[in-house]
């Protein structure tokens, strides 16, 4: 399950790891956001689920990431060719091994 958030002073988006209470949340930076310290984490966390200070929560880990797209100048070397999930780069969804 992935959900969107229109909350006007944040944008996200909530992902369901197990469907019940481990989700994982894309915190993206606002264009008047400096950089990642710049962002009260709780504050953020808050506003996108819509709870207030009575709701309680624990952070399992977190990861500042920053999106880039990047093109291979080439897929083949003679005989290894590049493809599947090795040719392109995926956004972190917090999957375990």
């Amino acid at each position: 399950m992935v959900d969107t958030v229109t909350e006007p002073r944040r944008s996200a988006n909530v992902f369901a790891i197990d469907g019940r209470e481990t989700w994982l949340i894309h915190n993206y930076l606002r264009p008047d956001e400096s950089g990642f310290d710049a962002v009260d984490r709780d504050r953020c966390i808050r506003l996108i689920l819509g709870v207030d200070d009575a709701f309680e929560y624990e952070v399992l880990g977190q990861e500042d990431w920053i999106g880039r797209r990047m093109l291979a100048d080439r897929f083949r070397d003679r005989r290894v060719f590049i493809c599947g999930d090795a040719a392109h780069i995926w956004v972190p969804f917090a999957a375990t091994a």
